[in-house]
């Protein structure tokens, strides 16, 4: 989960504390596995989907990096792909702890090739 209208982690390190660990593990078994990863940024509903698409691609570069930096194979691995507030979870569009979980990245394993 990411603060509203940044890339940077949600600020309670209760939450984000893990965040590097996970993301260290994800990248590490994708590699072993040598597997194929979409990335996808989201965001809650607020701000133009303009606005948004390009939020959400920001986040999702930025994880595509972190793992690129854990597994330098993901690089070419890894596709990085922004879905704006189109898929949100909650959708109340308060920015706050209550669509926390719209300002997310998701993983999914793709065909390679």
């Amino acid at each position: 989960m990411f603060n509203p209208g940044t890339t940077n982690f949600w600020s309670d390190p209760q939450v984000s504390g893990p965040y590097g660990f996970w993301l260290r593990q994800i990248a590490r078994q994708a590699a072993v596995a040598k597997v194929c990863m979409n990335v996808m940024g989201h965001t809650s509903l607020t701000g133009s989907q303009a606005y948004s698409d390009r939020l959400s691609l920001h986040r999702a570069v930025y994880i595509k990096n972190r793992l690129a930096t854990e597994a330098l194979e993901l690089a070419s691995r890894t596709k990085a792909a922004g879905m704006g507030f189109r898929e949100n979870l909650v959708g109340t569009g308060t920015d706050d702890a209550r669509d926390a979980l719209d300002r997310r990245v998701e993983f999914k394993i793709i065909e390679c090739g």
